[in-house]
């Protein structure tokens, strides 16, 4: 009896175990992340020039977990957790939000494309992915005066993302955010966001069309664009005043072209903020590219010129990128703006500060490095 009891146990374990193991290989976690830091030389910001441990310029820096549960007939559980900090410090890059980059749950089909809730991005990132992103050819500086295109991300809390799914071919996504007292940059406050894209890849084109629409932003132009006077506003020279908009919307439009070991790009953003004083419109056209000289050895770059108002802004950006490896690169990468306008100074995006003048370069050395 005592026997049988025995073997009764044994294949009881075994049975159970084999059902863990089962569930295991039908579910996965990674964890992954980049890391990217370097040395930048700011010519000019409020006057003085700069040279300062610089981190997140190529690519931000952040640590996630994402994961897949296989629920059979085509259909998957799926969650993805981003955390952005600061790799000098350690300081979260959004205060008080553990996972201010990205945090969302949803299902996926092969199918039906996938649906997610949660701390997300709305569309305008998407073209950043017009080139691999290992290939990005624009840096955190030489995105569009003071990011406020949102093609550097901006994300929305209490929010519902579709894609229909992800390339080749036509696709298209909505998005909705309720509104939220969410904290942190780009985040929905007592108002709502909504982002639509339709987008079609194949090997050689990537073309993508975006609006998306929130109300409840708050910026800070004299602090982020080197400005004194915007919609209505008079501010201080470099102070953090903060302009709250009702509303801002974004229409946009992309395409790559593979054309040998070259990729070009070009993207048209149309920003309309109202401030409740005034209504104004920054629209911003870039073109540029990538080129592989060799398979370690890449070359981005390109130009933008943007204008709000009597503003205007132009900008060169150029990078020199070395890869170790495939996760393991060095770059130098050099950012140049000018600017013109009344009560108007050059400031490239997340410079520091402004400059004191109509001009102001950055030169960076970095290294990146994915896991």
């Amino acid at each position: 009896m005592k026997k049988r009891k025995l073997s009764l146990s044994i294949a009881l374990i075994v049975a159970v175990t084999g059902c863990v193991s089962n569930a295991r290989a039908q579910s996965s976690a990674t964890l992954f992340g980049v890391l990217d830091e370097g040395i930048a030389y700011t010519s000019n910001i409020k006057g003085e020039s700069a040279v300062k441990t610089a981190n997140g310029i190529r690519w931000p820096t952040y640590w996630g977990v994402k994961g897949r549960e296989d629920l059979g007939g085509g259909w998957n559980a799926i969650f993805n957790l981003q955390s952005a900090f600061n790799i000098n410090t350690g300081a979260m890059a959004t205060s008080d939000v553990l996972f201010g980059r990205l945090a969302q749950v949803g299902l996926a089909s092969n199918r039906y494309g996938q649906v997610t809730f949660g701390r997300q991005g709305d569309f305008m990132n998407d073209f950043l992915y017009l080139v691999p992103e290992a290939e990005q050819f624009l840096t955190t500086y030489s995105m569009a005066p003071g990011g406020l295109d949102r093609m550097a991300g901006g994300q929305l809390s209490n929010s519902v993302k579709y894609r229909s799914g992800i390339g080749p071919g036509l696709t298209f996504g909505a998005m909705y955010a309720f509104p939220s007292t969410a904290t942190g940059s780009g985040a929905a406050s007592n108002g709502y966001g909504r982002s639509f894209e339709v987008r079609y890849i194949n090997p050689v084109v990537d073309a993508i069309a975006v609006y998306s629409q929130i109300s409840g932003l708050s910026v800070t132009p004299a602090s982020s664009i080197g400005t004194t006077s915007f919609l209505g506003y008079r501010l201080a020279f470099g102070a953090s005043t903060p302009v709250q908009l009702r509303s801002l919307s974004v229409a946009a439009l992309g395409i790559s072209y593979v054309i040998g070991a070259a990729t070009a790009v070009a993207t048209y953003t149309d920003v309309h903020m109202d401030s409740g004083r005034e209504s104004g419109s920054l629209q911003t056209l870039t073109l540029g590219g990538t080129y592989h000289f060799s398979r370690a050895f890449l070359f981005e770059g390109g130009a933008s010129a943007s204008r709000l108002g009597q503003s205007r802004w132009n900008q060169i950006v150029g990078t020199f990128d070395y890869f170790f490896s495939k996760v393991t690169d060095v770059y130098l990468a050099a950012d140049w703006e000018r600017a013109r306008g009344a009560g108007q100074t050059a400031e490239l995006n997340q410079s520091g500060g402004p400059s004191t003048t109509n001009s102001q370069a950055i030169v960076q050395v970095g290294i990146k490095h994915y896991f």
